[in-house]
């Protein structure tokens, strides 16, 4: 990707701009964000940023996202560096250190959800008609009121084994990290061989509890879809 601000400004310009910055805001990290070429997005009017290291993607986003037209800022809108899509719980911090240019920058594009081919169907959603889904969840809930019906299903280019199993019943205040373990034993990978959940097209925080995600993020037909994924899939780091 060709960054317009490399193209306005040499090397030492850059340099001495981010080193200065630095040295006057030590806890903050300079970014430069800009929209990848592929990506339908309207451009930001600010494209140069000063964060906080202990910030999270999630924070900057959020930030960025606000700065985005009204309609735009409804989108699905994702961080890369490089090819390397962040999830939302990563520190700004960590990324920096990992990721910064010579120049010291850190660069940052944005897209949105189909610029990197992600879309996924829903195999369930394909054996199953939208009124028996809807009528099975309602039934779940009534049956289980602190519990939400949950349908974890492989992205189709990860290199992951299929669950055999891929419809669950998970208790409201149970962290996703509870469950990501649970999803782990039932794929019986390597111990050292990581995998992430998407939801509605986003990383979640571990920390959240399945009942805020199924509040914020289920579908129509009363399911929370889950999609999981290794780090060859897109690219991935945390």
């Amino acid at each position: 990707m060709r960054w317009k601000y490399k193209e306005e400004k040499s090397f030492e310009e850059r340099y001495e701009e981010a080193t200065r910055v630095k040295h006057k805001y030590a806890n903050r990290i300079p970014i430069i964000v800009e929209k990848r070429p592929e990506s339908k997005l309207p451009e930001l009017s600010v494209n140069k940023y000063l964060v906080e290291r202990d910030s999270s993607v999630a924070q900057f986003l959020y930030s960025v996202r606000k700065r985005l037209p009204p309609m735009a800022s409804q989108e699905t809108i994702f961080f890369f560096v490089g090819r390397n899509m962040t999830i939302l719980s990563a520190r700004i911090g960590d990324l920096y250190d990992k990721y910064k240019d010579r120049d010291e920058f850190i660069y940052m594009s944005y897209s949105e959800e189909n610029v990197f081919d992600m879309a996924l169907k829903w195999a369930y959603k394909e054996s199953k008609s939208y009124e028996d889904r809807l009528e099975e969840s309602r039934s779940i809930i009534k049956i289980y009121p602190d519990s939400v019906p949950v349908i974890v299903q492989k992205y189709h280019k990860s290199s992951l084994p299929e669950l055999t199993r891929k419809k669950y019943i998970v208790p409201r205040q149970r962290q996703l990290s509870s469950f990501y373990f649970t999803l782990r034993k039932h794929l019986k990978i390597d111990k050292s061989q990581s995998f992430f959940l998407m939801i509605n097209n986003m990383t979640t925080s571990l920390s959240s509890t399945i009942g805020d995600i199924y509040d914020n993020h289920k579908d129509n037909d009363g399911f929370l879809y889950v999609m999981y994924f290794d780090e060859n899939s897109f690219g991935y780091f945390v």
